[in-house]
């Protein structure tokens, strides 16, 4: 899930980062909470069945870990070049939480039942994060190798592998029941650490024999980082919408052609998903509404900040 990172660098020696990120913030608000328009390929990967032998038996499989890092690495060389991803320990206990979610409460989609996201996950187990991104998949897969062809096969999925703007990746693999039916859930945390903040603020500017910013209140850090971190979970929201939305219109011709015993459950099934998609656009316009409101307040705090120092 593409995320946006809203950080003011040199905040402390100069006004214009200030002035700049009042307008960075106004400016996303179109592109960060765009919803139902267009479709982007970014929906989970579902594989079945698994290959069978020449007895009509599936043979046994093992994914791993190691072997998804691995070739996802090499498909990163063979189409670009990139830099191989780094393993991340934090990284792999976000896409292992992702992946026992998931199968406890038997959902397969980016955002929990409880509205939970990777980027939720990150922030529990203290993964700074400056980008992050996941793959999730489930299915009867035959190999770690076949099973990141499959990611790569998708363009959504695809763009997260291939990505240079991710440094590391965390990987959860198991098998489970999912909906009644065993299969292999695979997620994939791509991610990039935000630097590091130090802990001693540096000497403040001195103009005529005068601190600078002596006396001016700063813009809330904590505010900033809600706002980041409402911009990541509504790129997540996006994401599930969009996949929401792909399958409620794979099944519209069915629906629209039913036919024969079981049109009733079909259309049952539609509907529901119709209404859980309304349900879940409400939600996310209520988001809107709290995250237009944390904008304002920080950008208000930021031209009381600017004043304040353009008297000094």
């Amino acid at each position: 899930m593409a995320l946006y990172r809203f950080d003011p660098a040199g905040e402390r020696s100069s006004l214009v980062p200030l002035l700049i990120a009042a307008a960075l913030v106004v400016a996303l608000l179109a592109s960060v909470f765009w919803i139902v328009g267009g479709f982007m390929e970014k929906s989970p990967l579902i594989v079945r069945p698994a290959p069978r032998d020449k007895q009509g038996t599936v043979p046994p499989v093992i994914l791993s870990k190691e072997g998804v890092i691995i070739y996802t690495n090499k498909a990163r060389l063979e189409n670009g070049g990139f830099t191989p991803l780094t393993e991340n320990a934090l990284l792999n206990a976000v896409a292992t939480e992702r992946m026992n979610d998931m199968i406890e409460k038997q959902y397969f989609a980016h955002i929990s039942p409880t509205g939970e996201s990777a980027a939720d996950a990150a922030q529990k187990v203290g993964y700074r994060y400056d980008r992050i991104g996941e793959n999730i998949a489930e299915g009867l897969f035959v190999s770690d190798d076949k099973l990141v062809q499959g990611w790569m096969q998708s363009p959504g999925h695809r763009k997260n592998i291939l990505s240079d703007q991710f440094a590391e990746i965390g990987v959860a693999v198991a098998k489970g029941r999912v909906q009644g039916e065993e299969a292999w859930v695979a997620v994939q945390i791509f991610g990039r650490q935000s630097p590091p903040v130090s802990d001693q603020a540096p000497a403040p500017a001195v103009r005529q024999g005068k601190q600078l910013w002596d006396s001016c209140i700063r813009p809330d850090e904590g505010l900033l980082a809600a706002i980041n971190r409402a911009k990541a979970e509504a790129a997540e929201s996006r994401t599930y919408l969009e996949e929401m939305r792909w399958q409620i219109e794979s099944m519209k011709p069915s629906v629209e052609n039913r036919q024969g015993g079981d049109s009733g459950a079909l259309v049952a099934e539609y509907n529901a998903k119709v209404q859980d998609y309304n349900r879940q656009i409400q939600e996310a316009k209520s988001k809107d509404v709290q995250f237009r409101e944390m904008v304002a307040r920080y950008n208000a705090e930021v031209e009381r900040y600017n004043a304040c120092a353009a008297r000094k």
